[in-house]
């Protein structure tokens, strides 16, 4: 992996959308915990009785809303760990935006995407079984 200059700035300001839902989602779940846990249901639990993926992630999310980082992790894990990922590129959508020196972008090669989307996919599965073996 090489870093490149950017050549759209639209990577930086696309952050805006997913900061937006999180600081919402952050809100409610403090404010309104009650509230939203009972307006959320899994589908595929419900249906089949077996954990989705993100099966607890709504309980993480008003644990970590709460400050409570080992309750939210133990619950699901993606939660404070996509909480992290929104804030770091967030940090540095702004600091790019002031810094012209920090506005680049990541050029992977074939072998190196095809790596990332083996990764992301067994971190997803992997993410399915814990829920799996921890909601049973």
């Amino acid at each position: 992996m090489r870093l490149v200059p950017e050549t759209s700035s639209l990577g930086r300001w696309l952050v805006l959308a997913p900061l937006s839902l999180m600081v919402a989602a952050a809100l409610v779940a403090r404010l309104a915990p009650d509230r939203l846990l009972a307006a959320v249901h899994c589908p595929l639990r419900d249906l089949t009785g077996a954990a989705c993926p993100t099966c607890g992630g709504t309980h993480a999310l008003v644990a970590l809303a709460a400050g409570r980082l080992a309750e939210s992790w133990r619950l699901n894990p993606a939660v404070p760990v996509g909480a992290m990922l929104v804030a770091g590129w967030a940090l540095w959508s702004t600091s790019a935006a002031c810094w012209p020196r920090l506005r680049v972008r990541p050029a992977l090669s074939d072998r190196e995407k095809q790596a990332a989307r083996w990764l992301a996919a067994c971190l997803f599965l992997g993410l399915w079984l814990r829920q799996c073996v921890a909601l049973s």
